[in-house]
């Protein structure tokens, strides 16, 4: 099984434009929202427009842009002096306190809330600069998704090229945590370079029994056609490659593990 899903809609007008583009055109299978960025609503507009519900998770920002809740503003470990959304440019969180914690849950709540208010129930979670894989914010994420009736959660990127062995080491020991925890989206997650790197080193690398998941950040250019920001990778193409393996699903009715 694969999932591609189109990160940061809702981040803004040109983002929202690529992402229902991938819609019409088969090139993603899934998305998530950004529930604290200028282009939100009009994302959520566009979702009921669409028809677009079983396909939208949370894409879950504590970097860049203010958060929804006052308590959080207040916690150095994520916020600057001014309250915006800063956490690892400050310093790693490596701990929280109890109330830390709090504040960090209450504002995870409050992004879940925000969409379901709009009328988008949510699939599954990510998160911006993956920011979910600290395993101090995971623990706090994790207890929260539970309350909230979510078990989908993104794993660590795990399969390409450039991983280095001591994250390859945390890597693997985050996404056994969150296959312990039962909310481990999938079996592999990557780019779609790193699908596409894998396969073609290694056509039997991922059986049909495998699930991944592929991230792709989509744009428009300067032809209206669709690239992925990150790799600037041709999505359509590489879509086609991947669609020679199986074809694409969302996570609604999906169960993995």
């Amino acid at each position: 099984m694969i999932i591609i899903n189109a990160d940061d809609f809702g981040c803004d007008a040109e983002v929202n434009d690529a992402v229902l583009q991938c819609f019409r055109d088969g090139l993603c299978s899934s998305t998530t929202l950004m529930a604290n960025m200028p282009a939100f609503e009009e994302a959520c507009d566009l979702v009921h427009q669409e028809k677009l519900g079983n396909h939208v998770g949370l894409h879950l920002v504590l970097r860049d842009g203010f958060p929804l809740t006052e308590p959080l503003k207040k916690v150095p470990a994520f916020c600057d002096s001014t309250g915006r959304l800063s956490v690892l440019r400050v310093r790693p969180v490596l701990s929280l306190s109890g109330e830390e914690k709090r504040a960090l849950a209450g504002e995870i709540r409050a992004q879940i809330s925000r969409c379901r208010r709009l009328g988008v129930p949510l699939t599954h979670v990510d998160s911006h600069y993956h920011m979910h894989t600290n395993f101090t914010i995971a623990s706090v994420l994790v207890d929260v998704m539970r309350e909230q009736g979510l078990s989908h959660l993104r794993i660590s990127r795990n399969c390409g090229p450039g991983i280095p062995k001591a994250k390859s080491l945390y890597k693997g020991a985050f996404n056994r945590w969150l296959g312990w925890k039962k909310v481990a989206a999938t079996r592999y997650f990557g780019s779609i370079t790193d699908f596409l790197y894998l396969t073609e080193r290694n056509s039997h690398a991922i059986s049909q029994n495998d699930a991944i998941e592929i991230a792709i950040h989509p744009m428009l250019n300067e032809g209206s056609e669709v690239v992925d920001r990150d790799t600037q990778c041709g999505v359509v193409e590489a879509v086609k490659k991947i669609a020679e393996y199986r074809q694409a699903v969302s996570f609604a009715g999906y169960r993995y593990g």
